[in-house]
Parts: C-alpha cells; structure tokens; sequence
C-alpha cells in the first residue's frame, strides 16, 4: 500500500473532485474526469469513498437537517400537528437511511406549520425527504381510490381515516422488510467472507457497516438522542384495506 506523507490532503482532493463529480455545475464531461480522478487517487492509496465520509464524519462535517411538511389534502391553514400516518412513516425511513427524524415546525407562505424534520449525513437526509414525499403522493392516489369504494360512501370520514392508518401501518412494515434484507445481505456476505475468503461483496458488506455505524455516531454526537413517541392505532372499517395498499408499496 501507498501511503500518501500527506494523508488529509490526500482526502480533500478526493472530497472535491466528488463534490466536482455530483455537481449541478459541472458539465457531463467534466463530471465524468472528476469522477475518474477521484477513482485512481482512491485505488492510487486503497481508499475508498465510505473512507472518506467517515474521515469527515468524524470531524463533524456533512451533517444537515431538512424538513418536509406532510399533508394529504389541501389546507389552506397552517397544518398545527404532525398527522399520526407521517409520525409512523418517518419512523421507518429513518431506521432504513440512517437518519434520525423528529417533530418539529418550519416557516412557510402559509406561516409556521408543522413539519417533519430528518437529520444525519446530508446525502441520506435528502433521500429520506425524497422517500417521504414518494410515499405521500402514492398515498394521496391511493387515499383517492379508496374514496370510490362502497365503504368509503358508506362510512366516510371515519373509514378514510381508519384506511390512512392501515396504510401507514403497512407502508412501515415495507420499510422494516427492506431494512431487514439489506442488513441480511450485508451479515451473509460477511459470514460467506469467512469461510471462502473475502470477496468483493464481503468488502463491500463491512464499508456500509463501518459507515453506518459512523453515521449514527456522529448524529447522536450532533444533534443528542431522540425519543419516538406514536399513538395507538384503532382498527375499523378501511384498515385492512389501507395495511394491504400500503404493504404493496416498493421503494
């Protein structure tokens, strides 16, 4: 191995050409060079980029917050509380990108509304708001099909409201699903390193372990423990309906 004298230059180099690489700025071609040039001085030093995530983690850097008001109707208040369906939900995105959500508010045009706020690694904070916003517009369509179905007509309100919960209860039984089988791909990949010698998935399996585990302690270093509070789920007309829909989702 190459051992660079300066390794935290080393570094910063690589972090800039990826930042060059996954840059609105940057056009097609340029990306493509920064992206291949971040590549040799990785393999030139046998790094690789969850190396460099951790060694800015560790120092604190590319932390951030983002947050998301989440509705399923048109409001033309501000929305007051976080609706239970978003309580369960960010819950499940959370645990599957590493990502710590909370109950918070933000300012918009209607003024301060509750929100939905997820904190961690930048990059993971913007794909759990861009899965959060995925699921509220399938659920809006699906909430919309409901609406044509001889319960609904018969129940109103009520049995929307009951739906809306079993979708949101099944939605996080599909994210749980998810969680669970990448980290038993990571476990078997790992377990089959030991027996048959380390591969490259084997490899691949312990960098995300290793990043997860930074990323979780450099948030809870940042940002402290967060507690999840829920409130319980009352079934009635539209549940089971509402869990299957929403158990069906893929992200």
């Amino acid at each position: 191995m190459s051992t660079p004298d300066n390794l935290e230059g080393v570094m910063r180099r690589i972090e800039k050409l990826l930042a060059i690489s996954r840059g609105h700025r940057a056009n097609p071609q340029e990306a493509a060079n920064a992206a291949a040039m971040a590549a040799a001085t990785m393999r030139k030093y046998q790094l690789d980029e969850s190396a460099v995530i951790v060694a800015r983690l560790q120092k604190g850097d590319d932390l951030g917050d983002e947050s998301h008001v989440p509705v399923l109707a048109t409001w033309v208040d501000p929305l007051k509380r976080v609706p239970k369906w978003a309580r369960f939900i960010s819950v499940g995105i959370a645990n599957l990108t590493s990502t710590k959500a909370v109950q918070s508010f933000v300012m918009t045009k209607k003024g301060r509304e509750a929100c939905i706020t997820f904190m961690g690694y930048k990059a993971d904070v913007a794909l759990a708001v861009r899965i959060l916003q995925y699921l509220q517009r399938t659920m809006r369509l699906l909430r919309l099909d409901f609406q044509t179905t001889y319960t609904y007509k018969t129940m109103g309100l009520t049995s929307l409201r009951s739906y809306t919960e079993g979708m949101a209860i099944g939605i996080c039984d599909m994210l749980r699903r998810e969680q669970e089988a990448r980290e038993a791909a990571a476990r078997d990949a790992i377990e089959a390193a030991k027996t048959g010698g380390e591969t490259d998935a084997s490899r691949d399996a312990s960098r995300e372990l290793v990043l997860v585990n930074a990323k979780l302690v450099a948030v809870k270093e940042k940002y402290g423990e967060f507690k999840t509070k829920t409130s319980p789920v009352l079934s009635s007309d539209g549940f089971s309906k509402g869990y299957a829909d929403g158990n069906s989702i893929s992200i």
